[in-house]
C-alpha cells in the first residue's frame, strides 16, 4: 500500500495506527461500519494488524494493530523511552520481538 501511495502522488497522513488489546471486537465493529481490509499480517504472537482501504480519503492508511503480545510490550517500551527523551540519542536499537 505504501508503494501505491507513492505512485499516485497523493498527499495526506499516510499511516495512522490505532493500538488495541481487543483486536477481534474492534475489527468486527469497524467492518460493520463499512471499513474494508486491504492488507493484513501478523508480527509475532498476538501481533495481528490490518490496513483498511481508505479510498474515500486518498493517500491515507488506517491501521488497526493488536498489542496483546510481544508487539504490545515493544510499544510500551517505546512509550516509556519517549516520555523523557531529549533528542540527544535519536537512534535506538530495535529489540528482537522473540525476546519480549
Amino acid at each position: 500500500m505504501y508503494r501505491d501511495f507513492l505512485a499516485t502522488d497523493n498527499t495526506g497522513l499516510q499511516h495512522n495506527a490505532y493500538w488495541t488489546t481487543s483486536f477481534d471486537d474492534d475489527l468486527a465493529r469497524l467492518q460493520e461500519q463499512g471499513f474494508e481490509v486491504a492488507m493484513s499480517g501478523e508480527v509475532g504472537r498476538n501481533g495481528r494488524f490490518v490496513y483498511f482501504d481508505t479510498e474515500n480519503h486518498p493517500g491515507t492508511v488506517i491501521e488497526l494493530s493488536e498489542t496483546a503480545g510481544p508487539k504490545g510490550k515493544l510499544f510500551d517500551m517505546i512509550y516509556a523511552a519517549s516520555r523523557d527523551w531529549d533528542g540527544r540519542e535519536p537512534v535506538c536499537r530495535f529489540p528482537d520481538l522473540s525476546t519480549l
